[in-house]
């Protein structure tokens, strides 16, 4: 009876840690709103649509969460383009700590009956969440309960059971598919953006892999137990470093990923709804190779989320808009 009153608690208290630790990352509140114009190698136009979030809780979520799948089905009515949305789709455990609907976990299912609007998770880090959860600073290793799963849109990772060598073999898996380009031909700029960018990956990678064996952390070491210790030994700067390299080493990784799907993607509208950050550097990368930014919508916000404002619904309607009514707009 003892036993199973301690794992009651120990089931409680590990839920309630969870909860802590996601609080800022149950809800997306839509912030940003743009449009960009891109015509391919080929001359074919597109049209890009980026929508970028902060995770902050608020009431706006399930407002906007009804605005937008009004505004899709509401284009239904007026074009009959395709429109493929990415989204970074958050992890599925976060459901057991919130079921508040929101745009980047629940949008893909309210529009699953549109017949010109179809969406795909593009979230890739599995392995990666799952090391930066296990080092994330105000984690306690030894809260994390057996065999916790994370999942993406294709695959399921047990973070009690990741290695080194699983961190390596998701990033050597994701950045060849950012290199490949199937039966689709792509400019040289677009080619030379994606080379830079690997190279880049390639350093912070190489040197993470450094700072590992200066920790002598090896491949098949279990990386809760490298925490585990590191958290034992009052080791708190090791452990936020790696955690700040595991994170922006999947998040460069993350957005050339997302790059490369809106510019292979054959259709002549695409979205993406992801973190503001992701949207900043996707953005960077598309005008880069060429896209121009026509029509720009902020709420205005600060990085350390303190002053979110959620985007009025009226904002989140870029659809539509004639092509040559561009226009900023900062409230």
């Amino acid at each position: 009876m003892n036993s199973l009153l301690r794992l009651i608690c120990r089931r409680f208290i590990f839920s309630l840690f969870l909860f802590c630790f996601y609080c800022n990352n149950l809800n997306a509140v839509l912030v940003n709103s743009e449009k960009l114009i891109y015509s391919d190698s080929k001359g074919r136009a597109k049209q890009f649509y980026l929508f970028g979030d902060v995770h902050h809780s608020s009431h706006a979520d399930k407002e906007q969460l009804a605005a937008m799948q009004s505004i899709l089905a509401n284009r239904e009515c007026k074009e009959t383009d395709q429109l493929h949305i990415l989204i970074e789709q958050p992890t599925s455990v976060l459901k057991i700590f919130n079921n508040a609907p929101t745009v980047l976990m629940d949008l893909t299912q309210h529009i699953k009956d549109l017949s010109y609007t179809r969406a795909e998770n593009t979230e890739i880090r599995c392995v990666g969440h799952a090391a930066t959860f296990l080092f994330q600073p105000k984690t306690n290793p030894f809260d994390v309960f057996p065999k916790l799963g994370f999942d993406t849109a294709k695959r399921h990772c047990i973070v009690e059971e990741i290695t080194l060598a699983d961190l390596g073999n998701e990033f050597f898996e994701y950045k060849k598919e950012a290199q490949q380009f199937e039966n689709f031909s792509i400019s040289s700029n677009i080619k030379k953006i994606i080379e830079r960018e690997v190279s880049t990956l390639d350093q912070y990678y190489q040197e993470f892999l450094r700072r590992m064996k200066e920790l002598f952390i090896k491949d098949n070491d279990s990386l809760l137990s490298v925490s585990k210790t590191m958290y034992q030994e009052e080791q708190h700067d090791k452990r936020i470093s790696i955690y700040l390299d595991i994170r922006d080493l999947f998040a460069r990784l993350f957005d050339l990923n997302i790059f490369k799907r809106m510019i292979e993607i054959n259709e002549s509208k695409i979205a993406l709804f992801a973190g503001v950050l992701h949207t900043i550097f996707v953005k960077q990368m598309l005008e880069e190779a060429g896209a121009r930014a026509l029509i720009f919508h902020t709420s205005g916000f600060d990085l350390s989320c303190n002053n979110v404002v959620p985007l009025e619904p009226k904002y989140l309607d870029i659809f539509t808009e004639p092509a040559w009514y561009e226009r900023c707009t900062v409230l």
